[in-house]
């Protein structure tokens, strides 16, 4: 059994797979509030891995790196696809586990991820099993959180469900902006990478990406736990390779 932590801005991911198949889910605020040796004992856990964009503290790393035969992804990790990102250190670890999840769904084909967390991530992998990078903006708490932060006057938007084109109040207003905002930037992305890769998959993940499923116009796939999914196949890629 492997088990697999996504460490992000806001939640936490535990997944325990079977070779591919997830047996065990848990999603938590903290690393507290997880009780890994159990799930170790419980699912007799042979390989673990974690990633993280967020900094941890010494007693979350300690508990960490009790884990058996665990790992920290980094840009020095052995992965299966190509690195092609001139900045390596500077990738997000979700944003590298994202890619390498996607040349399992999609062997040899040319993926575009788009993670809806935080911050919006466009991440590209070519058939050649190639990550060549994407683009990145901010996220929908981030755009409402700017608006409020950055004026003297609009409030700050909390509840995000979908309003009319043309707003009639004020924090109508604001919601369509946002929303639309992102409808159209995702549209057009997916337009400009469909446009240049005319048979690339599109893959949508994230937190807020259910949120915008419906409203995109070309056909897409939406995983869940995709950062997990890529975590594993780290493992089992290390399992069957003699590097």
């Amino acid at each position: 059994m492997n088990l697999t932590i996504d460490i992000g801005n806001s939640t936490i991911k535990t997944i325990v797979f079977n070779d591919t198949i997830p047996m065990y889910r848990n999603i938590s605020e903290s690393l507290a509030s997880i009780n890994l040796s159990r799930i170790v004992t419980r699912f007799k856990i042979r390989h673990s891995i974690y990633s993280s964009v967020v900094s941890l503290n010494k007693a979350e790393l300690k508990q960490l790196k009790n884990l058996p035969n665990g790992e920290m992804l980094s840009h020095t990790t052995i992965i299966p696809i190509k690195n092609r990102y001139k900045t390596p250190e500077t990738l997000g670890n979700d944003r590298l586990a994202n890619v390498i999840a996607a040349s399992f769904l999609f062997p040899k084909k040319n993926v575009l991820v788009i993670d809806m967390g935080t911050c919006i991530k466009y991440d590209f992998l070519n058939s050649r099993n190639e990550y060549l990078g994407g683009g990145i903006s901010p996220g929908l708490e981030m755009r409402f959180r700017a608006l409020h932060e950055f004026t003297g006057k609009l409030p700050l938007i909390t509840d995000y469900e979908k309003v009319n084109l043309i707003g009639s109040s004020t924090r109508e207003a604001m919601k369509s902006g946002v929303m639309e905002g992102i409808t159209q930037e995702l549209n057009g992305n997916i337009k400009s990478y469909k446009k240049r890769f005319p048979s690339i998959k599109v893959i949508l993940t994230g937190g807020d990406a259910q949120r915008f499923v419906s409203e995109l116009n070309l056909s897409i796939f939406a995983a869940e736990n995709l950062v997990n999914i890529g975590l594993n196949e780290i493992i089992r890629f290390h399992q069957r390779s003699t590097f």
